[in-house]
This record gives structure tokens, C-alpha cells and sequence, in this order.
């Protein structure tokens, strides 16, 4: 990740974040504020001023594994999605980016998402077996 232009995160054509960028913040927000990350990223709706705003990560219902990340949206960048997932001793990490716009995150085929995971976690459980 190089020095961004601003910090505001609005799109700019000189800022801008691939897959890596974003696993590589996710995983270090993980590893370095594990209780932060324990306490807020898994919340499924908060509730301020009388309004509910549920998270827009569909998979904290779904799948009991999931413990949060995050989801975006932009115009340039399209519909994005990062989710974390802990198995046993391991911690699954995906990054969806430029999902359509008729396509929004919390609309996502979870089955998919989920095959996805579970595919990923029985490659490593073959790869780390002897």
C-alpha cells in the first residue's frame, strides 16, 4: 500500500486498493486488535437513536463460523466484500471486489460464498495433512 493522496476513503484516480491491499489490512487489524475485532466486527445490527442499521455482512447469519469484516461500496470500485472466518485453529480471510451494481453485497449468494470457504478449508486440511 503506497501514501494515499487523502484519507477520507471518497474515490479518487490516484487511490486505490487491490485484494492483497485489502487482506493484508484485514489480516493485520485481526492479528493486532484481536479484542477490538472480537467485540465490533461481528456485530449484526446496531442500534443509535432509535434506528437499527443491520451489518450488511449476510454471512454473520449463515454461517456460525464467520466472525465479520467488512463491506463497501463505491461507484468506481463497485460492491465489495472482505469476511473472516475462524475454523479451529485456522482463520479464512476473502476478499470479493467489483461485484456489480445489480449485484449488492447483502445479496450475495451466500451458498456460493459458503462452497467457496468450505473448498479453501479442505484444500489447506489436505495440504497441511502429511
Amino acid at each position: 500500500m503506497d501514501k494515499p493522496d487523502n484519507l477520507d476513503g471518497w474515490p479518487d484516480p490516484n487511490l486505490y486498493s487491490t485484494a492483497r491491499d485489502l487482506y493484508t489490512l484485514a489480516a493485520a487489524v485481526i492479528r493486532d486488535f484481536p479484542e477490538d475485532y472480537a467485540r465490533y466486527y461481528a456485530i449484526k445490527d446496531f442500534r443509535y437513536n432509535n434506528i437499527t442499521q443491520p451489518n450488511r455482512n449476510r454471512l454473520l447469519w449463515s454461517d456460525p463460523y464467520v466472525d465479520g469484516m467488512k463491506t463497501g461500496n463505491t461507484d468506481a470500485a463497485g460492491y465489495c466484500l472482505i469476511a473472516s472466518a475462524k475454523r479451529g485453529p485456522r482463520r479464512l480471510l476473502s476478499v470479493i471486489l467489483g461485484a456489480g451494481s445489480d449485484f449488492p453485497v447483502d445479496c450475495l449468494p451466500i451458498e456460493s460464498l459458503e462452497r467457496i470457504m468450505a473448498w479453501i478449508e479442505s484444500y489447506m486440511r489436505r495440504i497441511a495433512s502429511p
